[in-house]
């Protein structure tokens, strides 16, 4: 009776070789259904993250989204500890944790000392951890992409069926008459979320389909992927939100110049979108948004009482003229928003003001440390971005949502939200489990294009046998 020995292959015939071209840890890391689904949840749950929830007390409320995250996190806490553990390690979040620890001894250190600021940054941290465990291959970074897009296109109908026909005969000839457009169409609007937060949400599912639409195999992929980003975007618009459109038109340039696939369909797809916004988009939004451009917005820096200055460059302008006052440790978050802010030109009878801009925030907290502190978190953020991104749809998607979450720093000065969350989260996670390396393969390109979004299934391609291993069987017959 003939046999066959079968002698795994190696160079040095000691230890078998691993498959070229697996993935590491992919069958260690693949996520299940009930993975993506919490991770889609809470994505497409995002715009709700200002709606109080039922468990609201005289001294207590926990948004929506809180017990969303809240109960994401149980379940990574029982079901998924190591890679929780992997996660909550990693250089990003230890930045941050010393962040914590700096913003924690400066606030303890002013009078009027609060820490709700740092409270609501830790869950934030805490929020990422999770989302970084829970993302752990290519198939649930494809199900977030989605559910990015499915968050803008329910806001888009949502807007569209309860705003769009007031904008008809609306007309302004200045930044003030658009603004004061702007507030007497949404005054009714039942969602407690911010304008600018709905146009940023809606921003970063274009922005996502924008880049499907250049990564996509076939022109009916292309096609619907290009409908629903002329969507997105004109609803993007809508809200009047200068920030969220300067998001998409930035992000996408991001994503246009390092996409490195057929230029021509890309700049086609542009020229269309453009054309489309244009067309579409109400006169009144064109004219809020020129009219930012001609006033002088940037000028009130140095000069604060100009009649056409915003109330964004005022505050702008106030924090900058105050800056010896903080700039060596702040003046704490607690004395900030009791008291100094509205002392220093940051406040007013309606209240007091944030100062727009996460990096002047963090400054105006906790000084010049914790200033370096956020530029650390957001330089190790920085590096989850693989090298040659521009080869593979999802980190080419990952770093348009990226350059849109740098671009909202700059916007806005609640350094919590829960976009900040999901977006270190991303990041980290595709670093830990998607491309480990740090740098996409050369075959991501034409695997792409026969398969794109391919899920985290790498199949090993089929070994060749030595010569060794053939004479071997040869001598077995």
């Amino acid at each position: 009776m003939s046999s066959t020995v079968k002698i795994p292959i190696s160079s040095s015939l000691g230890a078998a070789k691993p498959f070229v071209g697996a993935t590491h840890g992919a069958s260690i890391n693949r996520t299940t259904r009930m993975d993506r689904f919490l991770l889609v949840a809470a994505i497409v749950l995002l715009p709700l993250q200002e709606q109080v929830s039922i468990l609201a007390g005289p001294r207590f409320s926990f948004s929506i989204m809180w017990i969303v995250f809240a109960l994401i996190g149980l379940y990574v806490s029982l079901n998924r500890p190591l890679s929780l553990l992997k996660a909550a390690i990693h250089p990003v979040f230890l930045t941050a944790y010393a962040l914590l620890i700096v913003g924690f001894l400066i606030e303890n250190s002013h009078v009027d000392s609060e820490y709700v600021e740092l409270n609501s940054f830790a869950y934030m941290i805490a929020g990422a951890v999770v989302v970084a465990a829970l993302c752990r291959d290519r198939l649930s970074l494809k199900a977030v992409f989605y559910g990015y897009i499915g968050a803008s296109i329910w806001l888009a109908i949502f807007l569209m069926l309860n705003f769009q026909g007031q904008f008809r005969g609306a007309i302004a000839t200045s930044l003030n008459e658009a603004t004061t457009v702007r507030d007497q169409i949404f005054r009714d609007n039942s969602l407690a979320t911010g304008l600018n937060t709905m146009a940023s949400i809606m921003a970063q599912g274009t922005v996502l389909a924008f880049t499907l639409t250049l990564t996509a195999n076939s022109i009916r992929r292309r096609t619907v992927f290009l409908l629903v980003t002329i969507f997105c975007a004109v609803a993007t618009f809508l809200p009047m939100s200068r920030g969220s459109v300067l998001m998409v038109i930035v992000s996408c340039a991001v994503v246009l110049v390092a996409y490195r696939g057929k230029r021509l369909q890309a700049l086609i797809a542009v020229a269309i979108l453009a054309v489309a916004v244009v067309f579409w988009v109400p006169n009144v939004v064109i004219t809020r948004l020129v009219s930012s451009t001609t006033t002088s917005y940037y000028s009130s820096l140095v000069d604060s009482d100009q009649e056409d200055a915003d109330g964004r460059s005022r505050v702008y302008s106030a924090a900058l003229h105050s800056f010896p006052e903080y700039a060596a440790f702040g003046v704490g978050a607690g004395n900030y928003w009791k008291s100094w802010a509205y002392t220093h030109g940051l406040g007013n009878d309606r209240g007091v003001s944030g100062a727009h801009n996460c990096f002047l925030q963090i400054t105006i907290y906790w000084g010049l440390a914790g200033l370096l502190g956020l530029v650390g978190v957001v330089t190790f953020a920085y590096r989850c971005i693989p090298k040659r991104c521009g080869l593979d749809p999802l980190s080419l998607g990952l770093l348009g949502l990226a350059c849109s979450l740098l671009i909202w720093m700059q916007l806005m000065h609640n350094l919590y939200d829960k976009e900040f969350s999901l977006g270190l989260g991303l990041l980290v996670g595709a670093r830990l489990w998607i491309w480990p390396k740090g740098v996409v393969g050369l075959a991501s390109r034409s695997r792409s294009r026969k398969l794109p979004f391919a899920a985290g299934r790498t199949l090993p391609p089929k070994p060749k046998q030595s010569d060794e291993l053939i004479e071997l069987e040869r001598a077995t017959i």
